[in-house]
């Protein structure tokens, strides 16, 4: 195709995913109330939720339904951008590039399901606990509580990217397995740091974030490993059909 042609089916991509994400975005708003319920439960009835202007729970609906609506249409972003991108991919690299998306998918959905099952109620327990000894009620804005609960999820889903990090860095060839393995107790002080900055000052807390880190990490050398050998196992066969031709 012509670039112009290319820009049409670009745009007529683009219109699908922006049709999609209005209807998801209607479809999160209906529910926005119901979903609120659910990122209570970390809270295990220990707070008691308010809000201090007319406008916060509308907004704290539409922030649910934002983030909903873009988790519901990132497969059709997915799919969207594989189908306009696969014309100038081989069959191998649809293969790795659609075993990523999905791979990072999945990994990121581990990773909100690790904060919302685990990290946040704990953490939660942890500040409840400390702030009890002072002579206050706890009365927490629902706006500051969803975006506790909101950032956590995405932090953690992030961090639980590091193996898909991993292997489109070694694919580009920036990583080896390795030097993974040899920055292994720089990188177990580093997680270590990390986890500290993003959990509660308490070594548990820090515990139960840096051992997910560290399996990843370990998940990640073994990816790096695959995906090397991959390649190396590619680089030779095309050097084997070359020495045919040339023989040839």
């Amino acid at each position: 195709m012509g670039v112009v042609d290319h820009i049409r089916e670009f745009r007529n991509r683009l219109i699908v995913i922006v049709v999609v994400f209005v209807l998801a975005m209607i479809l999160c708003l209906t529910y926005a109330a119901p979903v609120v319920d659910v990122l209570k439960i970390p809270s295990n009835g220990l707070f008691e939720f308010v809000y201090i202007s007319p406008s916060e729970p509308f907004l704290q609906y539409m922030r649910v339904a934002l983030m909903g609506a873009v988790a519901l249409t990132m497969p059709v972003i997915m799919y969207e951008f594989l189908a306009f991108a696969s014309p100038g991919l081989k069959n191998s690299e649809k293969s790795f590039i659609m075993a990523v998306l999905l791979l990072g998918l999945v990994f990121f959905c581990v990773g909100v399901a690790f904060a919302f099952t685990i990290m946040l109620p704990f953490m939660l327990n942890f500040f409840y606990t400390i702030n009890g000894n002072a002579d206050v009620v706890a009365q927490i804005s629902i706006e500051k509580y969803l975006g506790l609960v909101l950032s956590v999820m995405s932090m953690l889903g992030l961090v639980f990217e590091m193996p898909v990090l991993t292997i489109l860095l070694t694919q580009l060839g920036v990583l080896k397995p390795s030097w993974l393995q040899k920055s292994r107790r720089v990188v177990i002080v580093l997680i270590f740091i990390i986890a500290a900055i993003i959990t509660p000052p308490d070594v548990v807390s820090q515990v139960m974030v840096a051992i997910p880190m560290l399996v990843l990490y370990q998940i990640s050398i073994v990816f790096s490993s695959m995906v090397l050998k991959r390649k190396e196992k590619a680089r030779a066969k095309r050097k084997a059909q070359e020495e045919k031709y040339r023989y040839q």
